[in-house]
């Protein structure tokens, strides 16, 4: 149970990582896993920002690391994931969704300059006054992980698909 929380915690943290490396404008407070995160019942100002912020949330599940409380939980059947200060302040929230969940506008620029490209998933990281989007995009040949801020878009990373026939060789 602690190494598959762990696993999550961490696979959370490195989808921020690659959100967030290719620009300095979005920086996320570090966050740093130890053997000793364990799960926890937090207190009760956290409780109750959370359940403010996030009403009809469920399948909540809350960790305590360095101070600070992580929440995974369930909300509008989307999976996300939330970090709150002891005091209760909401530091971030990520949003893992699809292309229904993208905004008009976003999808419509997206997929303006990625033509021939599918939306495979759609991540919202929402930090201070900021709003972040970063879309998985699939074609038959590449994968791209754009980011949409503040109306700017950029390619953050694209890789290359396999050739099958060298993939069954």
């Amino acid at each position: 149970m602690k190494k598959q929380l762990i696993s999550k915690i961490c696979g959370c943290m490195i989808s921020v990582f690659f959100a967030t490396t290719a620009t300095a404008q979005v920086q996320l407070p570090e966050i740093t896993v130890t053997e000793k995160t364990t799960s926890t019942v937090v207190n009760q100002k956290v409780n109750v920002a959370f359940e403010t912020a996030f009403k009809g949330a469920t399948e909540m599940r809350w960790v305590e690391v360095n101070k600070r409380y992580i929440v995974n939980f369930i909300l509008n059947d989307q999976r996300n994931h939330a970090l709150y200060s002891k005091n209760g302040k909401l530091l971030y929230h990520i949003i893992y969704g699809s292309e229904k969940h993208l905004p008009a506008p976003i999808k419509t620029q997206v997929m303006k300059q990625y033509t021939d490209y599918s939306i495979t998933q759609a991540i919202n990281i929402k930090q201070s006054q900021r709003d972040m989007w970063v879309v998985n995009l699939e074609n038959k040949n590449d994968f791209i992980l754009v980011k949409v801020l503040e109306g700017e878009m950029e390619q953050m990373k694209m890789l290359k698909k396999a050739n099958e026939a060298l993939v069954r060789q």
